[in-house]
């Protein structure tokens, strides 16, 4: 009898357990789900989200998919329609394809998509966080309205020697490079330490020396930055699935290491110009000038809300402004470098065009002679077709329209396979 008993205790204990484990397993996959139905209730073409939490981006968030081949995709099984509905894990996404519609959230209601859909540390946990791509409303409008003219043509043409200067360092050590590596080198790694120097002497009044110094700390620092590997995957992964969940655990985007380095870097150089009453006409000066308008005076613009400023914004804006710069321009001419490497008779007719350019302006390099490299100018306009632009916007809320979502614009990737 007592055997029975127990027998009896044992089998109620496993199926409550198994009903635990079902109520359990249900409650998990309804909170997965329960926000899959958002763009059919609306009547909005969307895709059929296929693996619970993930909603349309598994292969992306995986690995297993680039973001550019993962939204070409849903846009090729698309073709024809303005918009299509998606889902980055459980949060509802409007896809912008046509192009009208594209120019109205880029120019014509842009008020209302200025923030950028990134999700970021905050400056607590990453000094580095919050600069101009991350953030956001008032203080974006602000910080923009300051760095902006650091990038008017004539400030560029300023720029021009130093840029020159950088060029025939970069030339001297390829041409020493080829022989001892065999004949061949790593074009993005060497073009990477070229805009290293450049953005470096040109937007900070740094000498970096990251061409000739291979232990150079700014290219060692920067390269951590952008160096793709496992255990960022994992971050990203856990910024998907839940950005709280992230910071509870203070998992940030950059190494400790490296945002260590690059505040006191940037830190450093700010003080340094103004205990010495050193003035340069570069993107540091407009930097130091917000510094002192917004951190220490505290003065805004007329007609904004006013916002807070930290030291750590100023210097994160530093930051951004010095990764953007070197990686954006060497990714950029390295795949201009490979299509030309592939595409011979295209290479040749612009060492032609350059050749006789060269020699009716007597080898001086001005801006006449730039806009005299038509050929060249359609060639990198053409592989910067190729690149992939920023699309994502926050959210936004417009009265009469869908409720708060997050829109994305057909990227460029998908649009350059379009091209005649």
């Amino acid at each position: 009898m007592f055997a029975a008993l127990q027998l009896l205790l044992e089998l109620a204990a496993s199926w409550w357990t198994v009903g635990l484990l079902a109520s359990f397993a249900a409650l998990a996959y309804h909170w997965t789900t329960v926000t899959f139905g958002y763009w059919h209730d609306r009547g909005v073409p969307y895709v059929r989200p296929t693996v619970p939490l993930f909603g349309n981006i598994a292969s992306m968030a995986l690995g297993t998919e680039h973001q550019a081949r993962m939204f070409g995709r849903i846009y090729n099984a698309f073709r024809g329609h303005r918009y299509v509905g998606m889902y980055q894990m459980r949060t509802p996404h409007l896809l912008v394809c046509d192009p009208a519609l594209v120019n109205r959230v880029l120019i014509g209601d842009f008020a209302h998509f200025t923030d950028h859909g990134q999700y970021t540390s905050s400056p607590d946990e990453n000094p580095l966080a919050n600069g101009l791509f991350n953030m956001r409303g008032t203080q974006w409008k602000v910080m923009r309205q300051k760095l902006s003219p650091v990038f008017t043509a004539g400030k560029l043409r300023h720029m021009r020697g130093q840029i020159a200067a950088c060029s025939e360092q970069l030339m001297r050590n390829v041409a020493a490079d080829v022989p001892a590596t065999g004949g061949s080198i790593e074009v993005h790694d060497v073009l990477g330490k070229y805009s290293t120097d450049v953005i470096g002497t040109c937007a900070f009044g740094l000498q970096l020396n990251a061409i000739s110094d291979e232990q150079s700390a700014f290219r060692r620092y920067g390269k951590t930055v952008f160096q793709p590997s496992f255990r960022l995957l994992i971050k990203e992964l856990t910024w998907l699935i839940s950005p709280a969940l992230r910071r509870t655990l203070r998992i940030t985007d950059i190494p400790q290491d490296a945002v260590r380095f690059f505040t006191d870097a940037f830190t450093d150089t700010m003080r340094y110009r103004q205990e010495h009453g050193l003035v340069r006409d570069d993107l540091m000066q407009s930097l130091i000038q917000a510094r002192t308008d917004l951190v220490i005076n505290k003065t805004e613009p007329s007609g904004m809300t006013i916002v807070t400023f930290l030291e750590t914004d100023i210097v994160a804006n530093a930051f951004i402004l010095f990764a953007a710069g070197f990686e954006t321009v060497s990714t950029a001419m390295s795949f201009c470098l490979y299509e030309l490497a592939l595409k011979k008779p295209i290479q040749d007719k612009v060492r032609e065009e350059m050749n006789a350019t060269k020699i009716k302006h007597s080898g001086e390099i001005d801006d006449e002679f730039l806009r005299e490299l038509q050929y060249l100018e359609m060639v990198l306009a053409d592989s910067e077709w190729s690149d992939e632009c920023i699309d994502f916007t926050m959210m936004f809320n417009l009265v009469g329209t869908l409720e708060r979502s997050n829109v994305k614009i057909s990227n460029s990737f998908q649009k350059r396979q379009e091209k005649p």
